[in-house]
């Protein structure tokens, strides 16, 4: 049904609704190959995290959103993957690619991408990528997920939302990011999707299973304690403690990431166990 009615949002003018087939029949031949990804990079999403960290770049406007990507953070993510035994695929509008000078993809970041056995789809001019990134990840089906903070709430998946099956798909598909740049490089951190669903279910006997949240060991207490006093420190000091190696870098990454008020950090995401209802 979801892929489907992600199908039913793609053109059926010319040349665009040629274009769309042509997708789809890249995608089955993808499919069949021994090599066929199993991660979707959001390549817009990745690249524009945060405005790329560009602290020089002008407002954000959609005439100048292209020139606040920073193509590098989807490499990390990338390679990110790979580390974790993925077969990673970057889906990118083909506007990103013009004019590398001008702030495009650099060459040497699509020679690398273009060289990796599926690893880029670029997606046509005058066509929506979210919608192709969208159905080739419903289309791998299995244990594929998305690497996208996009909440999805586009007025392109309006009916989409509706449906309860989308919000399961998304709550197991769907990994979120955080990227943060340190002397060494980009370090992204990729939560993945949950192997069980944290939504009440009912069994074949009729009885409901509810998801009730763990209370924190003594440990997990602590950490947080510890966290939460970190992160009420200001960014440069932090980041003095952590050069001068008084403060680990995991430790480092949950202060920022909690002070920044990003998305939840792993130490705050809440432990369920099942309780079973007759």
């Amino acid at each position: 049904m979801l892929l489907a009615q992600t199908a039913n949002l793609a053109p059926t003018a010319e040349p665009k609704a040629k274009q769309w087939a042509q997708f789809l029949a890249w995608t089955e031949e993808t499919l069949a190959s021994p090599h066929r990804p199993d991660a979707v990079v959001d390549g817009a999403n990745v690249a524009c995290f945060k405005g790329g960290f560009d602290k020089d770049a002008p407002p954000r406007t959609a005439s100048v959103a292209h020139a606040l990507a920073v193509y590098e953070q989807v490499d990390a993510v990338v390679e990110a993957l790979k580390a974790k035994g993925r077969r990673p695929i970057v889906f990118l509008h083909e506007r990103h690619f013009k004019r590398p000078e001008k702030g495009g993809v650099a060459e040497a970041l699509q020679r690398k991408w273009r060289a990796a056995s599926h690893g880029l789809y670029v997606v046509p001019h005058g066509h929506n990528d979210d919608v192709f990134w969208l159905y080739f990840t419903l289309r791998l089906g299995g244990g594929a997920f998305l690497v996208s903070n996009d909440n999805m709430r586009d007025h392109r998946f309006e009916m989409m939302h509706s449906t309860r099956a989308f919000a399961r798909w998304r709550e197991r598909h769907q990994a979120k990011f955080e990227i943060m740049q340190l002397a060494s490089g980009w370090d992204p951190r990729i939560m993945l999707p949950s192997a069980h669903s944290i939504c009440a279910q009912r069994d074949a006997q009729g009885r409901w299973h509810l998801p009730a949240e763990l209370p924190p060991t003594d440990a997990e207490r602590a950490y947080r304690d510890k966290i939460e006093r970190l992160s009420g420190m200001g960014l440069a000091e932090l980041s003095q403690m952590y050069l001068k190696g008084s403060v680990p870098l995991a430790e480092f990454r949950d202060a920022r990431q909690s002070g920044l008020g990003a998305e939840i950090p792993a130490y705050m995401v809440k432990q369920y166990q099942w309780t079973c209802v007759a």
